[in-house]
């Protein structure tokens, strides 16, 4: 699988013989814990468009 963003590190988790996905976002710190793919990128995308510190986006000069 290819990710278009690097604004989220991922990690696996085993816990009690359960597995899940720990991603966090590398700007503030927003941590989510999901049991799959589909919900973590789901999650990550929503918190894209509310995070506190997501970059600016710069005006193009005509």
């Amino acid at each position: 699988m290819v990710y278009e963003h690097y604004d989220f590190t991922r990690i696996p988790v085993v816990e009690d013989q359960a597995f899940s996905l720990e991603s966090r976002c590398i700007r503030c710190g927003f941590a989510v814990l999901a049991p799959s793919i589909e919900e973590l990128l789901e999650e990550e995308n929503s918190h894209r468009t509310t995070c506190p510190l997501k970059p600016r986006q710069s005006k193009a000069k005509a």
